[in-house]
């Protein structure tokens, strides 16, 4: 402990005797003191908002998932349609926290994009969105693994979200995480399937 916290300790002492007589100070003293030394205990966690920790999570369609990149799911539905299908490519982090874009491809060929790439088509073609749900549906997201990141605070985090209707009719989802240091370690399928969505998308 600090002799600054010591200083306000004994303030805290001073206050209560004087506004206090007998027996009353002395049981005041006993219950508030030992609440302020805890209080300034230095052996408070710091502040990990910032990073996608395994306490911050949902769940979403069953998956656990940072909270951090939950609204961006959240924000595009799988189509009802037999066999229906999102994929999104999400990223945050850098020196701002805003990320590098979003960009999110339905089953519908509908298109969502979010600033730098603001400028991306509405719409995929018949032929390229054909070609798209070839590799969603024989992609094997199970096999991605989960997190893998480091402890950089300002490196960017990206998250590769895939959410399809099995044969069963239900929605299943998928996630791969990882950041600047841990990118070469991703997933090659995933990385190949970012790389064809954000081609696909401009």
């Amino acid at each position: 402990m600090t002799g600054k916290d010591n200083k306000m300790n004994f303030v805290w002492i001073r206050i209560l005797i004087r506004g206090f007589q007998g027996g009353v100070a002395l049981v005041t003293l006993l219950i508030l003191l030992p609440l302020n030394l805890l209080s300034q205990s230095p052996s408070a966690s710091p502040d990990k908002s910032n990073q996608p920790t395994r306490e911050e999570v949902i769940l979403i369609d069953g998956t656990p998932v940072p909270a951090m990149f939950a609204d961006a799911i959240n924000s595009v539905k799988v189509p009802e349609a037999e066999n229906g299908w999102v994929v999104q490519v999400i990223t945050r982090g850098g020196f701002n926290g805003a990320g590098r874009g979003d960009i999110a491809i339905t089953s519908k060929g509908v298109v969502n994009c979010t600033p730098p790439h603001a400028k991306c088509r509405n719409e995929l073609t018949p032929e390229a969105l054909q070609r798209l749900a070839q590799i969603v549906t024989r992609a094997k997201p199970s096999n991605w693994g989960g997190s893998t990141v480091g402890n950089c605070m300002d490196c960017y985090f990206t998250v590769l979200a895939l959410r399809r209707r099995e044969a069963d009719g239900k929605v299943r989802a998928y996630f791969v995480i990882w950041d600047d240091t841990t990118e070469k370690s991703a997933p090659f399928e995933a990385k190949a399937l970012i790389d064809r969505v954000i081609a696909l998308a401009r």
